[in-house]
């Protein structure tokens, strides 16, 4: 049985009504996280980023004795 067969059975719903919900689901998360992005960006948003490097040393600090801290943010705002 397919997961979308089991998951309509057990919620007795039609897949139909399955697919719709994820769907719907799918694309509320993907328009907040797009929001989120683009206030992100915004050029009064007030925080400058973090380069790559600050934050590859970061993470692979991590469970190490000398594990650093979260990196701030090392470059100016470029971005429109």
């Amino acid at each position: 049985m397919t997961r979308l067969r089991q998951s309509a059975r057990d919620s007795q719903l039609e897949e139909r009504e399955v697919v719709e919900m994820a769907v719907a689901e799918y694309l509320d998360r993907q328009e907040m996280e797009l929001a989120v992005v683009k206030n992100g960006l915004r050029p009064d948003a007030g925080r400058g980023l973090i380069s790559h490097e600050a934050m590859k040393a970061w993470l692979e600090s991590w469970g190490e004795d000398d594990e650093l801290v979260p990196p701030q943010p090392d470059h100016a705002r470029s971005l429109p």
